[in-house]
């Protein structure tokens, strides 16, 4: 069934008004979304839920806001991220010229669709460190350096709506901000 422009809208919207109407605070949300970018960014695609979602868990971060960026790494865009991720790390760290990268990770996607997941997880450990170093390097690298951006950009949207949108409030919460004002 293909899903309309509007209907994707419409989907997007529902899941962020979710978030926002959540009991979490603006921290929990906001980390959630920059460990979903963080993990995003490393080489580990296929499991990258499986890592992002009990980390959100261990870190009493909403998981829920790590799934969007999460998926900004799929097999169409992999290649291009992580090709990203291999420049910054090359320039810390040298290694193999970036044709040659895209040589190796070429092999490694193909092992993914025609034998698994797994397997093209494995062919990327046999890639060699001289690869695997800088691409590892630069995706720690810029995966922080997102994860702040989003923390922030995240934590004060999420204030923003719940101050614009007072019906998106979380319940009990104004109740709490009375208690907090009397008190002070």
């Amino acid at each position: 069934m293909k899903s309309s422009g509007k209907e994707l809208f419409r989907r997007a919207e529902a899941f962020l008004l979710r978030l926002i109407r959540s009991r979490s605070t603006p921290h929990q949300i906001a980390l959630g979304a920059a460990i979903g970018i963080f993990i995003a960014w490393t080489p580990t695609l296929g499991f990258q839920m499986a890592i992002a979602v009990p980390l959100c868990l261990l870190l009493r971060a909403n998981p829920l806001a790590a799934i969007p960026p999460v998926w900004i790494t799929n097999p169409l865009t992999a290649v291009a991220v992580y090709g990203f991720n291999y420049k910054i790390g090359r320039y810390f760290t040298g290694g193999p010229s970036f044709r040659q990268f895209q040589t190796q990770m070429k092999d490694v996607f193909l092992a993914m669709r025609t034998d698994g997941v797994w397997q093209g997880f494995v062919n990327m450990l046999r890639v060699g460190e001289e690869v695997v170093w800088p691409l590892i390097l630069g995706s720690i690298i810029a995966g922080v350096i997102l994860g702040l951006l989003l923390y922030g950009m995240t934590y004060w949207a999420v204030i923003w709506a719940r101050m614009k949108f007072p019906r998106h409030r979380v319940a009990g919460e104004e109740a709490q901000e009375g208690a907090e004002s009397s008190t002070v």
